[in-house]
């Protein structure tokens, strides 16, 4: 009943989540449990997050690695429900915020470049992660749309950072300082 409570517990747990999701991905990845603790660590308490506290859906990130945990499962062990972890979770990004949910989709796209251009992957490959990122795209049309058409409106303002006096800002910080 409290929303100040509800607002510190998500707070709260984003750092669990993170932390938790990165250390899956490492473990996995490079099958060292001290290399996941530190990886799990770094996540979760990277400064950036701190700066991120006034914004709490900028704190969701720990759907991230999940997605590479299961780009990577399904790369290694061609199981479906990998895939369909991967599109759940894209979703589940999105969903959290849309900008980190476009930086989701992108990660899979970057991670796969390398293999796309030594031709790597196989068909079924190629044509069955087009599809988990196709139902994911599905499933954020719905939501998708009548936000596009909010913003359009003017409803939903601009993006404060697209403005570029705050880009200069940003350039000019000195962060030794």
């Amino acid at each position: 009943g409290s929303p100040v409570l509800a607002r510190q517990l998500i707070i709260f747990l984003t750092f669990v989540f993170a932390g938790v999701a990165m250390a899956l991905l490492v473990r996995e990845v490079t099958g060292s449990e001290p290399a996941a603790w530190v990886a799990g660590c770094a996540l979760a308490f990277c400064p950036w997050r701190f700066g991120e506290l006034s914004r709490v859906q900028m704190l969701g990130t720990f759907y991230l690695p999940l997605v590479v945990l299961c780009l990577a499962r399904y790369l290694r062990r061609a199981d479906w429900r990998a895939l369909a972890g991967m599109s759940v979770c894209l979703v589940l990004q999105a969903l959290t915020s849309f900008y980190l949910g476009y930086f989701a989709f992108a990660i899979v796209g970057l991670l796969l470049l390398p293999s796309l251009l030594r031709r790597s992957l196989t068909v079924r490959q190629v044509v069955s992660i087009t599809l988990a990122l196709g139902v994911a795209g599905a499933l954020l049309i719905p939501i998708g749309l009548p936000y596009a058409r909010l913003r359009a409106a003017g409803v939903i303002p601009t993006d404060p950072y697209a403005d570029p006096s705050v880009l200069a800002f940003f350039l000019s910080a000195r962060p030794w300082l």
